[in-house]
């Protein structure tokens, strides 16, 4: 595997954004979570360069929070190991604090001696965990995992944190209406 930057989606940068926007209509119209983190697999493979995507996401019920879960791409190449308490996960600190994390770390981000373990072993040399949230409350993260390097730097860096946005707005939209 060469160090070459990850091959960028077909789509022109311009054309991913208004694609997006298109799609995020699609998903605000979906009512049931399940049909739409599907729904959102189908959608993000053309506008997104990645391996593999999980959604972590933290609901608050009457006996207090639970963590549901959801691989959204079958071709999922890294699982978490098991033995990782909750609280240790990148997803749980990108949540408990709202920022992102990426692998290999940046300067002065967290790192996780498991996790990076775990995507090296499965040859993936680029990841990104970000936060899932309204203006109103945090909702869980969304992981990307590249097996080329340098996969979003610049505007694809930009992007994802638009798609995790949308995402996030469409899930909250979803859950809102199950809840009525």
């Amino acid at each position: 595997m060469s160090g070459d930057p990850a091959p960028k989606p077909p789509i022109p940068l311009e054309e991913r954004y208004r694609s997006l926007l298109g799609m995020s209509k699609v998903l605000g119209a979906i009512r049931d979570p399940e049909e739409l983190i599907a729904a959102l697999g189908r959608n993000l493979r053309p506008l997104v360069h990645f391996d593999f995507l999980s959604l972590y996401l933290g609901d608050v019920l009457e006996d207090g929070p639970s963590w549901n879960v959801w691989r959204v791409d079958e071709r999922s190449v890294v699982r978490l190991p098991e033995a990782v308490p909750l609280e240790e996960t990148v997803e749980a600190w990108v949540v408990a604090n709202g920022r992102p994390v990426s692998w290999p770390a940046a300067d002065g981000e967290p790192h996780f001696p498991a996790l990076e373990e775990a995507l090296a072993r499965h040859g993936v040399r680029s990841f990104r965990a970000l936060p899932l949230a309204t203006p109103n409350r945090p909702l869980g993260a969304m992981t990307f995992g590249c097996r080329q390097e340098g996969a979003w730097e610049g505007a694809e860096a930009g992007f994802l944190f638009v798609v995790a946005d949308q995402v996030a707005l469409a899930i909250d939209g979803a859950a809102s209406f199950e809840r009525l």
